[in-house]
C-alpha cells in the first residue's frame, strides 16, 4: 500500500480483506484481521472488515530517516479453519515537509591575507534534508566568491588575492535548495575574517622634517617628532622608532629617538661649532616576525648663542701654542717677541672681536696684517740683569650679547747675552803668611771671588796675575794663583827679614771675552817667627875697650851695652 506521510487520521490506507482474498466462493463475515505484531507506525486494522487505516501522526523522517521509507507488517486472519497471515508493505510516499540544514549555520573562516589564490579553500559538510528523492538537496547558492561541490560537502575556494587594509571580513551566504515543491532552503552564514600578514611596512608622514633649535638646549628637551602609520594589524602594525647606524655613531651624544612616541629628544650638549645643521636618519621598523621598515631625515638647524669667547693662541720663535715667549736683552725697540692669533667660532656678530694690550703690559701690538693673527714687537730695549722676565697681556673681547672676554697672560723670558764683566767682591785683599813656610802652603786671602750677572756660560771667567813691569818681583814667581777657584798658595819659603810685604794685582776675565776684566790688589804680609839671635852692637867685635876716670864716681855712668834682634816684636 502507498501511504503519504502527514495523512490526516482515518485516511484508509487499504483493505486486506479486499485484497488479499479474490475467492468469492467464501463469506469473510466470519472472519476477523489482527496484526499479528504491534506495526512500527501509527495505524490499524479493523477486526471486521480488514480496512488498515492512519491512528496517528505519520512522519516518514521519524520513522524511516534516510531510509527508502518502506513498512512491513504480518495480518493474522482467523478463524482457525482458514488462519492464515497476509504479509502487508507499506510505502510512506515522502512529502516536502523539511528544510535543507547544515552542520552550522554560522561558520567563521579565518584567511591570511597572503593566502595563495586557487589554492586555499574550505570545506563545509554538506546540507543534510530530511526529505529523500527530489525532496532532498539538489543545489547550492552562494553571495561572494567561488565554491564547487564535493563529495565531502561545499568547498569555497579564495579566487582573489585578499587585502586586510582594504576588506578584513567577508560575509557569505550559502543557500540549500531541494527539489520538492515548493522549495525548500536552509542556509549557512560564513564569516571570512581576513588575518593580516606583514605586507605593508611603515609609512612616514613626510619624507624629512625640518626644525630649529637653539645651542645649549635644555637636556631631555623635546624638539621634534616623527610619525608613521602601519595598516597592518597587531604586532606587524605595531612601530618602533630607531637612529640610523650612521645617525647613531654621529649624533647618538646629542640626541635620541623615543621607541613608542617618535619624539627626538636632546641627550647631550646642542652645540652650534659642532654642526650648524644636523641631518638624523629615522627608521621607523614594524613588529612582525620579518620586519619592515622605512626611513626619514630629521634636519635639526641649530641657532648660534654667544657662547664662546675668542681663542688666543700663541706662537713664538721658540714654542707653538706657547704662554712663554723669548727676546734676548739689548734688542732695538720693534724686535718681533711672539706671533698671536685669535678666533671665535661663534657664528655673525658674535664671532668678530676686538684685541689690544692691557696698560702695563710690556711690548706694543703691531698692525693687525690678516683677520685675528697679530704681531707683538718690543716697546723697549731689555736689561735681563735688571728684569729676567716681563709680562704681557693680550685682551680680546667678542661684540655678541653678552659679549664674550678673554684675557691671556704671556710671559716674555729676556734672555742673557754676554753684555757684563765679571767683579771683584773686592777691590783689595789683605792676607799674611807666617815666614819660612813650606812651599805650597796656601795663602788665605778669604779666596779670591768674583761675579758675574750674566748667565751661564756668559758668567763663567777666569784668575790671573796682571803683568808688571817690574822685572824685580813677578808675582807668578813666588805665588801659585788657580784660574778657576781664585785660591792663592806660596812658591817659595818667605823670609819676612828679608821681605816683609808683597804687593801684586789680579785680574778676573771673562772667559768668552777677555777683553771684560777688572783688577783687584793682593797685600801679603810675611808674618814674624822667632828664627834669629840677639846681636850686640857694643861692645862689638871692633869696639870693645871701655874707658874710665881714675876720680869717677860710685854709680857713674860708665857704658850703655846694646844689642838687636832681626825679629819683630817679642821676638
Amino acid at each position: 500500500y502507498l501511504l503519504k506521510e502527514e495523512d490526516p487520521v482515518g485516511t484508509v490506507v487499504g483493505n486486506v480483506s479486499r485484497d488479499a482474498f479474490t475467492d468469492t466462493t467464501h463469506s469473510f463475515n466470519n472472519f476477523t484481521f489482527k496484526f499479528f505484531t504491534t506495526p512500527s507506525i501509527a495505524i490499524s486494522i479493523d477486526e471486521f472488515t480488514g480496512v488498515i487505516s492512519v491512528q496517528g501522526r505519520i512522519d516518514r523522517e521519524a520513522i524511516c530517516g534516510n531510509s527508502g521509507g518502506t513498512i512491513g507488517g504480518d495480518v493474522a486472519v482467523y478463524p482457525v479453519e482458514f488462519f492464515r497471515i497476509v504479509k502487508v508493505i507499506i510505502v510512506i510516499e515522502d512529502i516536502n515537509d523539511n528544510d535543507p540544514v547544515f552542520g552550522q549555520d554560522r561558520i567563521v573562516w579565518e584567511v591570511s591575507e597572503s593566502s595563495p589564490v586557487n589554492h586555499t579553500s574550505l570545506i563545509i559538510g554538506s546540507a543534510i534534508d530530511a526529505d529523500v528523492g527530489y525532496n532532498s538537496v539538489v543545489k547550492y547558492e552562494m553571495t561572494k566568491l567561488a565554491n564547487e561541490v564535493t563529495k565531502n560537502g561545499i568547498k569555497l575556494v579564495l579566487i582573489r588575492p585578499l587585502d586586510r587594509e582594504s576588506v578584513e571580513e567577508y560575509f557569505i551566504r550559502i543557500v540549500a535548495y531541494d527539489g520538492g515543491s515548493p522549495v525548500r532552503s536552509g542556509a549557512a552564514n560564513i564569516t571570512v575574517v581576513v588575518i593580516d600578514a606583514n605586507d605593508n611596512k611603515p609609512n612616514f608622514e613626510f619624507n624629512s622634517y625640518e626644525v630649529s633649535t637653539v645651542e645649549n638646549t635644555p637636556i631631555e628637551s623635546t624638539i621634534a617628532r616623527v610619525t608613521a602609520h602601519d595598516p597592518d594589524a597587531g604586532p606587524n602594525g605595531q612601530i618602533s622608532y630607531h637612529l640610523g647606524p650612521s645617525s647613531q655613531a654621529s649624533y647618538g651624544d646629542v640626541f635620541r629617538v623615543d621607541e613608542l612616541s617618535g619624539e627626538v629628544i636632546v641627550v647631550g650638549n646642542v652645540d652650534y661649532e659642532r654642526g650648524s645643521e644636523n641631518r638624523l636618519l629615522i627608521i621607523a621598523i614594524d613588529g612582525g616576525s620579518e620586519p619592515l621598515s622605512s626611513e626619514t631625515t630629521v634636519i635639526i638647524k641649530v641657532e648660534d648663542v654667544n657662547d664662546n669667547a675668542p681663542q688666543i693662541v700663541v706662537n713664538s720663535l721658540a714654542a707653538s701654542n706657547a704662554r712663554v715667549a723669548e727676546i734676548e736683552e739689548n734688542q732695538k725697540t720693534g724686535t718681533f717677541v711672539c706671533h698671536v692669533t685669535v678666533n671665535d667660532i661663534d657664528s655673525s656678530t658674535s664671532g668678530r672681536f676686538s684685541c689690544s694690550l692691557i696698560d702695563g703690559s710690556v711690548g706694543s701690538d703691531g698692525d693687525d696684517y690678516d683677520d685675528g693673527e697679530y704681531h707683538i714687537v718690543s716697546n723697549q730695549v731689555f736689561d735681563r740683569e735688571s728684569s729676567p722676565t716681563q709680562v704681557i697681556l693680550i685682551k680680546c673681547k667678542d661684540q655678541g650679547e653678552p659679549a664674550q672676554t678673554t684675557i691671556k697672560k704671556i710671559t716674555v723670558n729676556i734672555l742673557d747675552v754676554n753684555d757684563h764683566a765679571p767683579v771683584f767682591l773686592n777691590s783689595f785683599y789683605e792676607t799674611d803668611i807666617t815666614e819660612n813656610n813650606l812651599i805650597g802652603a796656601e795663602v788665605e786671602v778669604g779666596q779670591l771671588a768674583a761675579i758675574d750677572p750674566d748667565e751661564p756660560p756668559n758668567n763663567h771667567f777666569r784668575f790671573s796675575f796682571k803683568q808688571t813691569s817690574n822685572l824685580a818681583f813677578i808675582p807668578s814667581e813666588y805665588f801659585r794663583l788657580d784660574g778657576i777657584t781664585g785660591r792663592i798658595s806660596a812658591l817659595v819659603s818667605f823670609d819676612r827679614e828679608a821681605t816683609p810685604q808683597f804687593s801684586f794685582q789680579v785680574i778676573v776675565a771673562d772667559a768668552v771675552s777677555e777683553k771684560m776684566s777688572n783688577v783687584a790688589t793682593v797685600y801679603v804680609s810675611i808674618l814674624d817667627v822667632n828664627d834669629c839671635t840677639p846681636v850686640f852692637t857694643f861692645p862689638s867685635s871692633s869696639n870693645h875697650t871701655l874707658h874710665v876716670y881714675s876720680n869717677a864716681r860710685r854709680d857713674k855712668l860708665v857704658a850703655i851695652i846694646t844689642a838687636s834682634d832681626d825679629d819683630e816684636g817679642a821676638n
